[in-house]
């Protein structure tokens, strides 16, 4: 199963793209973390170095299985990166090899959980949104994230069959209602600000976790 994560700028894709993950392989799946980015924010959440034999630059050149080069968290859960030392003028995988990454990843893995850049020019990113059955689509939490998503449109509506539209809460005074209002929806799952009550927290993300279809 493949996963995107997609949305506007900080809206909180890469936190929930952490979470979810911990909390799927929390169910006894093997999931792998996938962040796009040309510089890791990712790896700086999770506190690790990415070296460059256990990251997305070796999936470029090696020939062995996928499992060889990824970061392990824990037995079940792992992490594809860019290294720590990336040099973000170098290029990443070509459109072939997304494609080949992903199709290989989600043989090996139970799950495969893509941290989406908010833009649309990276490989790995569209290949995972073409492929999933379910694409994770977040709100944001201010008019911007209106802006962007007029700016989107046509991407927005070519996902529409598969869009899971998800609100992370990631300040605690917004009005998130207005802003679905105005993009006309509403939201399948809201992921209340961790601060306000860790146990609603917590069943949040089992509520995505079923709306995936992520069973035990």
């Amino acid at each position: 199963m493949i996963v995107p994560i997609w949305g506007p700028p900080r809206s909180g894709k890469t936190t929930l793209a952490i979470e979810l993950a911990y909390a799927i392989s929390a169910k006894g799946k093997s999931v792998l973390l996938i962040s796009t980015e040309q510089y890791s924010e990712l790896s700086a959440r999770l506190n690790i170095k990415i070296e460059t034999a256990k990251s997305l630059c070796a999936v470029k050149e090696a020939k062995q299985s996928i499992k060889q080069l990824v970061h392990p968290l824990s037995e079940l859960l792992f992490v594809l990166a860019v290294p720590y030392d990336f040099d973000a003028f170098t290029e990443l995988l070509k459109s072939i090899e997304a494609r080949r990454l992903l199709t290989e990843a989600n043989t090996v893995f139970d799950v495969v959980i893509v941290d989406c850049p908010s833009h649309c020019e990276n490989a790995i990113a569209a290949w995972a949104k073409h492929l999933a059955e379910k694409v994770v689509m977040l709100s944001g939490d201010s008019t911007s994230s209106a802006l962007w998503r007029s700016a989107y449109k046509r991407g927005i509506a070519a996902l529409s069959h598969k869009l899971l539209e998800v609100c992370v809460e990631e300040t605690k005074d917004f009005d998130y209602r207005s802003l679905y209002a105005l993009y006309v929806t509403s939201p399948a799952v809201t992921i209340p600000h961790i601060g306000k009550d860790k146990k609603r927290y917590n069943e949040s993300l089992d509520k995505l976790c079923t709306a995936l279809e992520v069973t035990k």
